[in-house]
């Protein structure tokens, strides 16, 4: 709950205080489930963690292995965070740690499976008929069969298979 914190000094004459400030105590956050949980290692997308007690914080971020990322609350159920593009990469597995208060840190339990990024390096053909329908094998390195992939011409998104 909300109180306040004072510091007080007591001295043999007389007793001095200090203007009272805000403090929170809060119950550790507990995650229940967290989505995505395999990505790439310079993915940018959002993770939708679920649990209880997420707490409204300024302060509020999480950490995937040692990278730290700003976390936004939606609710007390659920924060929002934007995986951070790892600077260090290694494929494996990581953790995911919450901070409320920006120093305090909460392990989740919640391993993420890291891979390395793809590479795309032919496709074929590179050309169809404007009418579409025209099947384009992509290849490359870096593919993982439990991702779902589409993709782009230009701003039109199309279904892709993993073969």
């Amino acid at each position: 709950g909300r109180t306040t914190l004072a510091v007080r000094s007591l001295n043999a004459i007389f007793t001095l205080n200090s203007d009272p400030r805000p403090f929170l105590f809060y119950k550790p956050p507990v995650v229940e489930r967290v989505t995505p949980l395999s990505l790439y290692m310079s993915s940018q997308v959002q993770l939708v963690i679920i649990g209880d007690g997420f707490v409204n914080s300024p302060h509020l971020k999480c950490l995937v292995g040692n990278q730290e990322s700003t976390a936004r609350w939606k609710n007390e159920s659920t924060i929002l965070c934007d995986a951070p593009k790892m600077i260090a990469p290694k494929s494996g597995n990581a953790s995911l740690v919450i901070s409320i208060n920006g120093v305090s840190t909460h392990d989740s339990g919640v391993q993420l499976q890291l891979f390395p990024d793809f590479k795309l390096t032919s496709i074929n053909p590179s050309s169809g008929p404007t009418t579409g329908r025209t099947v384009v094998h992509v290849f490359g390195t870096g593919f993982v069969d439990t991702f779902q992939y589409f993709c782009l011409f230009g701003l039109k998104r199309s279904k892709a298979e993993f073969k």
